[in-house]
């Protein structure tokens, strides 16, 4: 469970790091949520199509290398391009309560994938 999240992190922080054009400093958490939503449909799309020509461990094995290549690659790009990431606050109430909301949200899948197994 852990690594299936890591590998849509990892594929999501290559992709978004291979767009980012570095003009101004994106935000962590910002990069995070568009990480975690980039690798989710990265690794859906991948096992769709390659589930038509691959099955089982092969295609388990071909995804993740192409996850972690993709974001081994993002990151040597930018390092290259020298892309910095800051940390910011919400400046108001209502992107407090949105954090709080996001929070919220993060704990209960959590809690879900925890405590009721699939099959």
């Amino acid at each position: 469970m852990i690594a299936g999240l890591s590998l849509f992190l990892v594929a999501g922080t290559g992709l978004m790091l291979l767009a980012e054009r570095g003009g101004r400093a994106s935000g962590i958490l910002e990069a995070g949520a568009v990480s975690f939503f980039l690798g989710t449909g990265l690794i859906s799309l991948l096992l769709w199509i390659c589930g038509a020509f691959l099955s089982g461990a092969a295609l388990q094995y071909f995804v993740t290398v192409i996850a972690v290549g993709l974001g081994m690659w993002g990151v040597a790009v930018a390092r290259k391009r020298r892309l910095r990431l800051r940390l910011s606050l919400p400046r108001n109430a209502l992107e407090w309560i949105l954090v709080g909301a996001i929070a919220l949200e993060f704990v209960l899948a959590f809690h879900a994938s925890f405590s009721r197994a699939l099959g």
